[in-house]
């Protein structure tokens, strides 16, 4: 991607994750473009769950924050000074109806999450 580092506040993937023959690259790419305490969100009906979070969690570049009844949805964690921050001041996402009604995401995107004062 052409995008700046700690750019962008969502990232959403839907139904491809399973194509990618090395996701690491992808990853690695996503995390880079997160904002801190962004979400990543991943929906995939070919892989199953478990699968998806081992995949998405491994290298400590993402927390889990919930699994919904189609979607996982994962927050970016960072460093400051070889410290790992996953979250910080963070407010529901009931917060942000607007932000929801303006996206096309499944639903259960909103269940359980919380976002970034900043976002």
């Amino acid at each position: 991607m052409d995008l700046p580092n700690n750019s962008i506040d969502m990232v959403y993937l839907f139904d491809f994750f399973h194509e990618l023959k090395n996701p690491e690259p992808i990853i690695n790419e996503i995390h880079r473009v997160l904002k801190n305490n962004a979400i990543f969100s991943l929906y995939d009906p070919m892989m199953k769950k478990n699968e998806i979070i081992s995949k998405i969690t491994n290298k400590n570049l993402f927390e889990l924050i919930s699994v919904g009844t189609k979607t996982c949805n994962f927050r970016k964690i960072y460093k400051i000074k070889g410290n790992i921050r996953p979250t910080a001041d963070k407010r529901e996402i009931k917060d942000f109806p607007q932000l929801l009604s303006a996206t096309s995401f499944i639903p259960d995107v909103s269940r359980n999450m919380t976002f970034n004062k900043g976002f």
